[in-house]
């Protein structure tokens, strides 16, 4: 990928090796052994753990050569490495024979002095530890040595030296070495095996990353991944840092595998006995992990031969033993062993593990069950079905609905009978699909469904559903129209379906504003649900009534229906009522003024439809909901990060417009403007559809009319803010004053920046007195900038009815703007103080640069001082009259100013200054604004 992955777990392996680093640094030296299979993290481990420690480090890494290798290959990288910088190669020029070995000279006559019995091997030696000693009088010393498996000889028995004579040196020698790399008796196994038996050895074994640090190392190595697609991740990178990493970036499909990792284990397995090979093709088929006694059944070879077969790729490390049974070391090596096998071979042992399984009726045999049927082309209805179920508890929707579509399309082929079965595992496949978000194929069933159906209740159970399906997909029209169908069909005495027909006729008449439809529709649902038991259907028609009375303004009516809904939702209702339980709470919380209850609310939801495998479904809106918590809580960077995986996961179609318009407000805040216009351009285009909600388009209009301002295009924001409040106007919303506020601020901008824009503030002006809504305080203050007449205090007034640490920022700005339009005294340097901190304390890069331009201009320093101490200390060498006037140039006075001030003319004022910049040694004013900050100036006036 293109960059680091975020480090995961491994807190105990890290405490380790940071508390042998802390040992060396007083002098106890320590040998550290890392040991792990290919990609498990064993050289991230030590670069996480050195980030704290920062020594010298000298680092070098074995490599696999043909033939012979090149004599202390890592400890030449380390001495060159070391060589670059000039305090190192001082250090190397006292050690003559380091500098040989650097020039290709690995054996040397004795140097001058040196007696002819100290061979040059020895010399070596001693010149490292001279070398290692030397540098760790200034500073601990770690020297890291890299894959250790493919060290030359040369390199083991200097670092068996070091290990061995290293005493009070400020030293740790690390070496990381792989585990599924060559035979226990080989050099670097040996080595190993001494070093680990020295008393000042540390030995860290890394394994595969499991439970809930493998879920989060999948979701850093794909961050644009929903939950469920997490989890697979997980499981076919079996906790391995390298393979998640390569499998989420993979090009050639869904986490294909690499052709470099597919290589690498398609050759261990060629090279495997042709029994243990059988004995592997069995293991990939039966899902990568097993018994051994299930294996004799799938190899038909007694105990002993799998035994011995298992021996032969535990040395060749494919396998690893797993509890009474066998599993790959590595996951992803069972999908290259499955197709390693002949397609006869594969069938052949599909039909043994069905036999194995037969008669078994936990979760996993059951799925286990149908995959080994579907691949030997043995399939049965009830067998499928089973599969399906199960699946649908777990929550695997896209794997239910595809299970009830083979059910189906056995029962069609006429595998069985029985087809009175088929109505309703048609709707049980059109529910799963619809929750997976493969809504295509759920309307594709129920249309297939409504063809066959015998019956006029039949037939409004399923235009009801089709009704949610174009719901949730935004097809506002075809939702009513289907609705509308069956509530044509209703019947009395037909409760079991009215209810539903009503809620959901309640529910879409919410979510398109006709409060009263959905007042009328939610009350008869309520009555009926109630009447008959249905806690799931109740709390429908409770959430569509919170809707209505949120729009209605009644917002505390609005949050009781919502929080029977949810609570009902949790008791008896589906993963969809639960999504529409928490977007529709977390909305109301947020018009009401409470962005962390409403963020608790969107993180709860979002976590519990994580759970459910339902993310996909609606949780982009949810997600949306949580994005707009988070920047009115000033977490604008967390912001960002939800709204670009909420744009990944979002389904096609009118739905991905909340998150989008919410992604590109995000993105605009934290400076990523070329983002924001894309997602805001992307919003826009979704409110084309012909179904998109009137309050949808006008919050879609101010998201987009935001993102411009923070990009510096008043102009264009001027252009779509008034023709979104024409079409507001149109659609007989109230007053919206958010978009009015934002117009004249675009106004303000252009006529700031020198243009005329006479038509358009004409257009704007008479729109707002036809509106005659209730002026904001905000509104009021952005249209007094746009006229010319900005005044501190309308700004003020203005802070104090605004919500949130991004507007009130944008509030400072203009206060602190307004302010030094009357000079550049305390209260403006003040001012504009205050603003920077507001704009840096939340990461508002647009306004952080535009309040940085202006104190350039004025040239006014933007850090106070924050040493109390230093106010009472003397300004080295400055009369009284020169410590005056710098307390003028740290307020950010000009010369005229200071000159009118201490009523002396401008060029007497210019001399003063030049002296005090003499004096304190620096070139510039803001050089000599900064000293002055630092001893207590400005003072108050």
């Amino acid at each position: 990928m293109a960059s680091e992955l975020r480090f995961v777990g491994r807190d105990a392996e890290i405490a380790v090796l940071r508390a042998a680093f802390d040992d060396s640094a007083g002098g106890r030296p320590r040998v550290v052994v890392v040991l792990g299979d290919l990609g498990v993290g064993k050289t991230r481990l030590v670069t996480e753990a050195l980030r704290v420690v920062r020594p010298v480090v000298l680092a070098g890494a074995c490599a696999p050569v043909v033939g012979e290798p090149l004599p202390y290959a890592p400890l030449i990288q380390a001495l060159r490495r070391l060589e670059s910088k000039p305090p190192g190669r001082k250090e190397i020029e006292r050690f003559p024979e380091l500098s040989r070995l650097m020039a290709g000279v690995t054996t040397a006559e004795p140097t001058a002095g040196a007696s002819a019995a100290i061979g040059p091997q020895w010399r070596l030696y001693q010149a490292v530890l001279g070398l290692l000693q030397a540098l760790g009088h200034a500073r601990q010393v770690a020297l890291i040595v890299d894959d250790l498996q493919w060290a030359d000889q040369a390199s083991l028995d200097l670092l068996g030296h070091l290990a061995i004579n290293l005493t009070d040196e400020r030293v740790a020698l690390v070496v990381t070495s792989r585990t599924d790399h060559g035979q226990a008796g080989d050099a670097a196994h040996r080595m190993i095996g001494e070093l680990g038996r020295l008393r000042q050895t540390v030995v860290i074994g890394l394994g595969p990353l499991t439970g809930a640090d493998a879920i989060r190392l999948a979701g850093v190595a794909g961050p644009a991944l929903d939950p469920a697609q997490v989890e697979t991740l997980a499981q076919r990178s079996g906790g391995n840092p390298l393979l998640a990493e390569q499998l989420a970036d993979s090009t050639t499909g869904a986490f294909a595998i690499p052709p470099t990792v597919e290589a690498l284990f398609t050759a261990r397995i060629a090279a495997l006995p042709p029994l243990a090979r059988d004995l592997v093709h069995a293991l990939a088929v039966a899902g990568g992990r097993a018994d051994l006694d299930d294996l004799v059944v799938m190899t038909d070879r007694p105990l002993e031969q799998v035994e011995a077969a298992a021996r032969g790729a535990f040395d060749a490390h494919v396998l690893c033993p797993a509890g009474p049974g066998l599993a790959f070391r590595h996951a992803a090596c069972a999908e290259v062993a499955y197709a390693d096998a002949l397609p006869s071979e594969r069938r052949r042992l599909h039909e043994r593990a069905m036999g194995v399984l037969a008669g078994r009726t936990d979760d996993a045999s059951v799925l286990a069950l149908a995959r080994h049927t579907e691949m030997a082309h043995a399939e049965t209805v009830a067998i499928t079905v089973a599969a399906a179920r199960v699946a649908e508890h777990r929550w695997a929707f896209a794997e239910a609905g595809r299970w009830y579509g083979r059910a189906e399309a056995l029962l069609d082929a006429g595998a069985v009978a029985d087809h009175e079965s088929l109505p309703d595992l048609r709707l049980a496949a059109a529910r799963a699909y619809g929750l997976a978000g493969a809504y295509d194929q759920a309307r594709a069933v129920l249309n297939r469904a409504l063809v066959h159906a015998g019956s006029d209740s039949a037939r409004a159970d399923i235009l009801w559903r089709m009704g949610a399906i174009d719901f949730v997909t935004g097809a506002g029209e075809a939702a009513d129209s289907a609705l509308a169908q069956a509530r044509s069909l209703l019947s009395d005495g037909d409760e079991q379906v009215s209810v539903p027909v009503l809620a959901w006729s309640a529910r879409v008449a919410a979510a398109w504003s006709r409060t009263d439809d959905a007042a009328r529709f939610g009350a008869e649902a309520v009555a009926l649900a109630e009447a008959a038991g249905s806690v799931r259907w109740a709390g429908i028609a409770h959430n569509a009534l919170g809707v209505a009375a949120a729009l209605a303004g009644d917002l505390a009516t609005a949050t009781d229906h919502l929080q029977v809904a949810l609570a009902s939702a949790h008791e008896g209702g589906s993963v969809d009522d639960l999504v529409a339980a928490y977007v529709n709470l977390g909305n109301v919380l947020g018009m009401s003024g409470d962005p962390s209850g409403q963020f608790a609310v969107c993180e709860q939801g979002i976590e519990e439809l994580g759970r459910c495998g339902v993310l996909r479904h609606s949780g982009s809106v949810l997600i949306a909901n949580a994005v707009e918590a988070l920047m009115l809580l000033g977490r604008l960077e967390d912001a960002y990060t939800r709204g670009a995986h909420g744009m990944a996961i979002a389904p096609d179609g009118l739905v991905k417009s909340p998150i989008a318009m919410r992604a590109a407000q995000a993105a605009a805040c934290v400076g990523r403007l070329e983002q924001a216009r894309a997602w805001a351009d992307e919003a826009a285009r979704l409110m084309l559809d012909r179904d998109a909600p009137a309050t949808w388009r006008l919050a879609v209009a101010e998201a987009g009319t935001e993102v411009a301002l923070w990009a510096g295009e008043p102009e264009r924001a001027l252009d779509m803010a008034l023709a979104n409040l024409t079409q507001a106007e149109a659609a007989g919303l109230g007053y919206p004053a958010r978009l009015i506020a934002l117009a004249w601020r675009a106004l303000g901008d252009v006529v700031t920046a020198g243009g005329r824009p006479d038509g358009p503030a004409a257009a704007l002006r008479a729109l707002t007195e036809r509106r005659r809504g209730e002026v904001s305080a905000l509104e009021a203050a952005e249209r007094g900038r746009a006229d010319g007449h900005t005044h501190v205090g309308s700004w003020q007034r203005a802070e104090a009815t605004i919500r949130g640490p991004v507007a009130q920022a944008y509030v400072h700005w203009r206060i602190a703007e307004a302010t030094l339009r009357s000079g550049t005294g305390v209260a403006a340097v003040s001012a504009l103080r205050t603003a920077y901190a507001s704009a840096t304390n939340v990461g508002l890069v647009p306004l952080i640069a535009e309040v940085e331009r202006t104190a350039r201009w004025y040239r006014i320093d933007l850090e106070a001082s924050s040493a109390a101490t230093d106010a009472a200390e003397p300004l080295p060498g400055l009369t009284a009259r020169e410590r005056e006037i710098l307390d003028d140039v740290a307020a950010g006075c000009t010369n005229g100013e200071i000159a009118a001030r201490h009523g002396i003319s401008v060029k007497t004022a210019s001399v003063h200054v030049s002296n005090i910049l003499r004096k304190l040694g620096v070139p510039t004013r803001q050089d000599a604004a900064r000293i002055a900050h630092r001893h207590g100036l400005p003072s108050a006036r």
